[in-house]
């Protein structure tokens, strides 16, 4: 897997609203995430089974930076 792929499945999290990042189970999640990539790339099986296993290792992460964006929306409301 290359760095830009891996950059890549980080500007998704950050363009993806919170509220989807936080409601989706983790399968979902890693699911939604790849079908994203899977729209600008085709993944082999290999990086499929990359970014599975990688996305669902940063699950915690993804849903504290949605939170810490949710919770910075309100405060600006």
């Amino acid at each position: 897997m290359n760095t830009s792929r891996l950059r890549q499945i980080w500007t998704i999290i950050e363009n993806t609203q919170a509220d989807l990042l936080l409601n989706l189970d983790p399968i979902q999640l890693s699911q939604f995430l790849i079908q994203e990539i899977q729209e600008s790339v085709p993944l082999n099986p290999e990086d499929d089974a990359f970014l599975n296993s990688y996305i669902q290792s940063r699950i915690s992460l993804i849903r504290d930076l949605a939170q810490s964006r949710q919770s910075d929306l309100l405060i600006r409301q």
